[in-house]
């Protein structure tokens, strides 16, 4: 049989590692939205490699997580020492952090479909401009074969 003293600080111990890595991925996040604001595709391409790695740590953490979801929560709502205020308080952090990282990605989907778009209204545009130009010079060639060599 496990401790449940023991238990509990290892379960403190990832909810603490699992904050710090949604810290790090806020951080990540904001790094994004600031390369999508200045059209750095190379430079986001390097931030969203590292957000992935990030990721890849907290889907790790979430399966260490899982088994002790139950007993976290029923930690987190039943008692109020100072052990599980604390936790209590960690567990609401991550909460947050989910959150306002799930609100950027979300703008920052928005911008980047809004760039897209743009691009490609620029493209169809100028594809338009060319085939335009190439019928006016094809009607010119035309009308140009007619003319009178006197003047």
């Amino acid at each position: 049989m496990t401790n449940p003293s023991t238990d509990l600080q290892a379960l403190t111990a990832l909810v603490t590692e699992q904050r710090d890595q949604y810290t790090a991925l806020k951080s990540l996040a904001d790094q994004q939205q600031a390369l999508i604001e200045q059209g750095q595709a190379e430079q986001l391409l390097s931030v969203i490699s590292k957000r992935q790695s990030v990721i890849d740590r907290l889907g790790d953490l979430s399966r260490q997580i899982d088994p002790h979801r139950a007993a976290l929560t029923q930690l987190v709502e039943s008692t109020h020492d100072q052990t599980n205020a604390a936790l209590r308080t960690l567990v609401r952090e991550v909460q947050d952090l989910l959150q306002s990282i799930i609100q950027q990605d979300q703008r920052d989907t928005q911008q980047l479909q809004a760039a897209r778009d743009q691009v490609a209204t620029t493209i169809k545009t100028t594809n338009t401009s060319r085939a335009v130009h190439a019928a006016y010079q094809r009607q010119q060639a035309n009308t140009n074969r007619f003319t009178n060599k006197q003047g």
